[in-house]
């Protein structure tokens, strides 16, 4: 949980300090951000020069074919129920956070902050988040896990629900929260998943709850971004309340059996 902390925490920091300068590009041309953005995706081609794979191979590594990747899946999602729970509480959780991310901006142009500020405010969302997910493995230490996922569910509920009702200035305090929680659910999950599968299966693993995740997020954001859209964003939020309500204590609730 410590090194899936500070690697998410890496991405965060770095996003910070992008979201600082593409904030100040997009005052001057909205497409500068774009054409920087593409310079700086050059350098991850020298970078992944660099990468190798580790020596140690505690298990037999699996083929690669479409056979072994659908056993992987039916792994996952079918005969390890600890795991297709986790992804389902992942996936869940990943749609309330990816959905904030998204939203942020049109609630900043709601509450009518000027776009200058967006990078700032965009930068101490992404530092809340690493903060958090670099002592992710404090939280992990400290409580019960099942217990801890529980708990980070009633909070994202309690944190949309009042994100819904306050579309004012205050409403950034409960966006800080949600962005809180996502620095410390993120390590934590991928950790567990992790310990509950094999070295042979686990990038695989980690790829389907990737997978699931985007899958969910594209399912119910079409959804969500129309009601924000056309009703309110208000609505957009307890909608969220309902969806984690209802997906993350139920895969929590189910864990909890099978500790």
């Amino acid at each position: 949980t410590k090194i899936e902390g500070k690697n998410y925490a890496i991405g965060n920091f770095s996003e910070a300090i992008a979201g600082v300068f593409g904030g100040l590009l997009a005052v001057g041309s909205i497409y500068l951000p774009v054409y920087v953005q593409t310079g700086v995706l050059f350098f991850s081609i020298p970078i992944a020069f660099t990468l190798v794979e580790p020596k140690i191979q505690i298990e037999k590594k699996l083929e690669k074919s479409l056979k072994n990747i659908l056993n992987v899946v039916k792994f996952a999602m079918i005969e390890n129920k600890k795991i297709k729970w986790l992804i389902i509480y992942s996936s869940t959780i990943g749609v309330a956070t990816l959905s904030t991310a998204w939203f942020a901006q049109p609630f900043f142009k709601e509450i009518e902050i000027p776009l200058a500020y967006f990078g700032f405010l965009w930068a101490g969302l992404n530092m809340t988040a690493g903060i958090t997910s670099i002592n992710a493995h404090l939280f992990d230490k400290k409580y019960e896990r099942v217990k801890m996922l529980i708990t980070i569910s009633l909070i994202t509920i309690v944190l949309f629900t009042a994100l819904g009702r306050n579309m004012t200035n205050v409403g950034i305090i409960f966006i800080i929260g949600i962005y809180l929680i996502r620095g410390i659910a993120t390590p934590i999950l991928r950790n567990a998943i992790n310990e509950n599968t094999t070295s042979n299966k686990r990038a695989t693993v980690l790829s389907i709850r990737s997978f699931i995740i985007r899958i969910s997020f594209a399912t119910f954001a079409p959804i969500l971004g129309f009601i924000g859209d056309n009703y309110s964003l208000s609505i957009s939020f307890y909608i969220l309340a309902i969806i984690v309500g209802t997906f993350s204590l139920l895969s929590a609730y189910k864990l909890t059996k099978l500790d």
